[in-house]
């Protein structure tokens, strides 16, 4: 079964990366695409023998779950400061997600929803437990966030948004620290969050 995780893992990031590349459709049909393939290479785990606690297939919660949750999202929301007291200090349009209404209905549907299920399966639920086969915690959460940091290279984002490295780090690191995957699920939809909301400010302000 060790062998079978990495390979599983390594088929899901050329597919996934295979159609960020190449689609050419709607953005709400491709994040349908990747949830599809996350939920399938869970369950191909699943029945490989993979156990679910590996993959973070569990919704029980505990007081030191959210204690974790409670130190992720301090630790997002000092990101997000530092973010936007660069912004302050040197303006940039890097980052902006959307620049109209529609945008924003979009982003919503999107990014708040279908991206933070759909990325967190594939990349702490698949990946994760994969880089855990041969290497230690802190190698696999440096991991995690260079590959987030790729993964957001691909979508077309800027290189210069290097906070997504220390992004992937923390979702990582709430992943393995809870062996749940629903808290990376949750951080992840709190960081998009609070992004919109910056995006909404910048907005209503023009």
């Amino acid at each position: 079964m060790s062998r079978r995780i990495p390979l599983v893992a390594f088929v899901v990031v050329a597919t996934d990366a295979a159609l960020i590349h190449f689609w050419s459709g709607s953005t709400e049909l491709l994040y349908g695409f990747r949830l599809l393939l996350g939920v399938g290479a869970l369950a191909a785990l699943v029945r490989m023998g993979a156990s679910r606690e590996t993959l973070g297939i569990t919704f029980t919660a505990d007081r030191s779950d959210f204690r974790r949750i409670g130190i992720c999202s301090l630790a997002v929301l000092f990101l997000y400061a530092g973010l936007m007291g660069l912004h302050h200090l040197f303006p940039t349009s890097l980052g902006i997600d959307f620049v109209d209404e529609e945008g924003a209905w979009r982003y919503g549907w999107t990014l708040l929803l279908l991206a933070p299920v759909a990325e967190e399966i594939l990349y702490r639920g698949v990946v994760v437990p994969a880089l855990r086969e041969s290497l230690p915690t802190w190698a696999v959460v440096v991991s995690s966030g260079l590959l987030f940091y790729l993964l957001h290279l691909s979508y077309g984002k800027d290189w210069r948004l290097l906070h997504y490295v220390p992004a992937g780090m923390i979702l990582a690191w709430a992943f393995l620290s809870t062996r749940k995957l629903w808290v990376p699920i949750l951080l992840h939809f709190l960081g998009n969050v609070l992004m919109g909301i910056d995006d909404i400010v910048r907005l209503l302000g023009e």
